[in-house]
């Protein structure tokens, strides 16, 4: 599978493509914890206690 947007290309093995559809998704959804926590106001310190990662 090829994907390009205006930042770049990428290309994924089509035998590995749902897994990487699986994490990359994972991945969204960490970072949409991520920013509600800095939304909230709270510090790098507390957010990587949290177990989030910048």
């Amino acid at each position: 599978m090829v994907l390009g947007d205006i930042d770049g290309v990428v290309v994924v093995p089509r035998d590995i493509a749902f897994d990487v559809l699986v994490r990359a998704e994972e991945i969204k959804g960490n970072e949409k914890k991520i920013f509600s926590w800095v939304a909230e106001g709270q510090n790098v310190h507390q957010i990587t206690e949290k177990g989030g990662y910048f």
